[in-house]
């Protein structure tokens, strides 16, 4: 009976330590705001879309000022366009201020959006790294400045797919099928700002 005490103070520490991930550096608030931290609800099988944390948050949550503010306060950097971050080839792998347009929204979970500029090809996703930010799945139409890496990135056949299914179409509009990679551009956010719509 002697040796199940030690076994039993194993067991107890290793249920106390955080699990990977669990630990974060903390993020400066920007004070008592709409952010949700993480899905309620996903399939076992997706990853995709996070941990299944259990908690109720709502992501179609919007400050009383009507802005949906998400992760770290934004800095001071000055804004650039989606035609003006994607056409400087110096800012690949940097800290960018962006600013455009919300064109469309993950409809399942509001995990990532897009920002467009004026031309078709003037796209950027926007997604989190710890993938811990979420915007309410109707931003489409509202103004967006966002916070944090730049990438073009080649985004595999059956991920870009997986994107576009998760996509609102517009009315009229027909779904994508993917049959390569794709080549985007994407914003890994730390911090975001959604104004309505002027």
């Amino acid at each position: 009976m002697r040796a199940a005490a030690p076994l039993f103070v194993v067991v107890a520490l290793l249920a106390a330590c955080p699990k990977e991930g669990g630990n974060a550096a903390p993020v400066e608030s920007i004070g008592p705001t709409s952010q949700p931290a993480s899905h309620d609800e996903k399939n076992e099988n997706d990853q995709h879309h996070g941990e299944k944390t259990g908690q109720k948050i709502d992501r179609e949550q919007v400050d009383g000022d009507g802005v949906v503010r998400r992760g770290a306060k934004l800095s001071d950097l000055t804004a650039l366009t989606v035609a003006e971050v994607i056409s400087k080839p110096d800012v690949d792998g940097k800290l960018v201020k962006l600013t455009g347009q919300v064109e469309s929204v993950c409809q399942p979970m509001g995990c990532w959006m897009i920002l467009a500029g004026d031309k078709p090809n003037e796209r950027v996703r926007i997604t989190s790294k710890a993938h811990d930010i979420f915007v309410p799945k109707s931003s489409a139409g509202r103004q967006a400045t966002v916070e944090g890496e730049f990438k073009l990135k080649i985004v595999p056949q059956a991920t870009a797919q997986h994107f576009e299914d998760e996509r609102e179409l517009k009315a009229g509009e027909t779904r994508k099928a993917f049959t390569e990679d794709q080549k985007e551009y994407s914003v890994s956010v730390v911090g975001l700002e959604l104004k309505p719509a002027a």
